[in-house]
């Protein structure tokens, strides 16, 4: 009863008795995660990240995201260490046993910061406040909880990057893929660790990357023995492409031809990041006219690598009075974020780059540009109060969202309230007796990089995981950093 209370005077924090925790499956998915990968511009980028740099790379810092809105910010903490916890704050340390829980408010950690870490080197700290796959996820290494002013705590977990990978390699890639698709999402994953550590994009909030779409899914899944080994397989391996580390971007599935970075976030192209045709045959192609893409589109005979996976080809259809009033609901944020790529009519025909949220019922979509691999990269969106140019893949994939419809996959499984359109791999008919517009589109990501089933099909069929990784990104290197 004395530690408790002495507990309670130095965090202010409650003590509970045991708690069970249930053992609970962890559900493995179907799909590789499609990832929306944050990048800058090239003329953002201000540095080189080669080999020598990254050996001073020992730890990476996860900003751990609220589970419940996606925001950085959490009101109240819940912890548990299976092996006790140490909590220091300030200069003060106290010492946990296995069955005490602990719950951490704002008022907690306003005046200094709190470290929580397990008793045992290699142990782990459980978040009871959060929850992944059905139950409460568990850490390696330390977590630090800092206060922000009127917004709330902000929770990081800093690890070393190896065992960092043990928990993305099966939020990522399905484990069921096989041991080399898993070292081929390892050497991936560090490469694009390794990259996010130089970039400092989150050092706001005192971290490396988050554990979301928007960098790597971290912990989503946790680690197994599969992805430990594919680690410990691939240790210290990275990509470069003259003596610098790549941008190892990937995604789910290609539609039979990957995409070039500066078609998708405009920005400078990169030899390694070239798209290119997934095919055992590889031949340059051009697919930048209408005609041409649309026939590639319909050609049951080519045989591309992602050919059996179901987000291969899909096609949904929606109403223009649907994606007028959904398109109410993030224009307006989609224009704050990229004024420059969302650009409204003039009545003297000009377009120019003006705030709009409403363009009312949408009367025509046109496709005006396109990348040679196929991608729209700029359409025309008529609606009848105003007409739209937009561009850039991610803000078209927004826009014209099957939030209500349903999409049907190659296999004819259907998907409801997609978020995104899958890709920006797509072609539009409209039916305009009924007022709707189909769209018929293939693949399911981003599309620059790798593909993961195609990765996955390449191996199937022989390749090794280093040729794959080498066929995705051409021109790449595979080197070790360890020491």
């Amino acid at each position: 009863m004395r530690r408790k209370k002495m507990i309670r005077s130095l965090f202010g924090i409650l003590i509970f008795s045991t708690i069970y925790f249930g053992m609970i499956s962890w559900k493995i998915m179907k799909q590789p995660v499609a990832k929306a990968p944050k990048t800058k511009m090239a003329s953002e980028i201000k540095y080189n990240v080669d080999e020598k740099q990254l050996k001073s790379f020992k730890k990476i810092r996860v900003l751990l995201l609220n589970d419940k809105n996606g925001q950085p910010f959490h009101k109240s903490i819940t912890l548990k260490g299976k092996d006790g916890m140490e909590v220091t704050k300030g200069k003060k340390t106290m010492h946990f046993g296995k069955n005490d829980t602990l719950t951490i408010s704002e008022k907690d950690v306003k005046k200094s910061k709190m470290v929580i870490k397990s008793s045992k080197s290699s142990g782990k700290i459980t978040i009871g406040s959060m929850e992944k796959q059905g139950i409460s996820p568990s850490y390696r290494g330390k977590i630090t909880l800092t206060y922000r002013k009127n917004k709330g705590i902000i929770m990081v977990n800093e690890l070393g990057i190896e065992e960092y990978l043990y928990a993305v390699i099966g939020s990522e890639m399905p484990i069921s893929y096989g041991k080399d698709a898993l070292k081929v999402q390892a050497v991936c994953a560090r490469t694009y660790a390794y990259r996010q550590i130089a970039e400092k994009s989150l050092e706001e909030y005192e971290a490396d990357v988050d554990d979301s779409i928007s960098y790597q899914v971290y912990n989503n899944v946790a680690e197994t023995k599969e992805t430990r080994a594919a680690v410990k397989e691939t240790k210290g391996k990275v990509l470069t492409y003259k003596g610098e580390v790549i941008r190892a971007y990937y995604f789910s599935t290609s539609c039979g031809h990957t995409a070039s970075v500066e078609d998708v976030w405009q920005d400078g192209a990169v030899p390694y990041l070239t798209g290119k045709l997934q095919s055992k045959k590889e031949k340059n192609v051009d697919f930048s006219s209408e005609k041409a893409f649309r026939t590639f589109y319909k050609d049951k005979n080519f045989s591309s690598f992602d050919k059996k996976y179901p987000w291969y080809r899909w096609k949904t259809t929606i109403s223009g009075q649907a994606l007028g009033n959904y398109m109410k609901t993030c224009l307006e944020e989609r224009y704050e974020k990229t004024p420059s790529f969302i650009l409204t009519k003039q009545e003297d025909g000009a377009f120019v780059s003006k705030k709009i949220s409403d363009i009312g019922k949408v009367k025509k979509l046109k496709v005006l540009k396109r990348g040679k691999s196929g991608i729209v990269k700029t359409m025309e969106i008529v609606g009848s109060k105003k007409t739209i140019k937009v561009g850039a893949e991610y803000n078209l994939r927004v826009l014209l969202a099957p939030v209500q419809e349903t999409v049907y996959r190659a296999d004819n499984t259907q998907m409801e309230e997609l978020q995104l359109l899958p890709s920006g791999f797509f072609y539009v008919e409209k039916d305009a007796k009924k007022d709707l517009f189909h769209i018929y589109g293939g693949g399911y990501g981003h599309g620059v990089g790798l593909s993961q089933n195609g990765a996955k099909a390449m191996l199937d069929m022989g390749y090794s995981y280093e040729k794959v990784l080498k066929h995705y990104y051409p021109g790449s290197k595979i080197v070790s950093i360890s020491d």
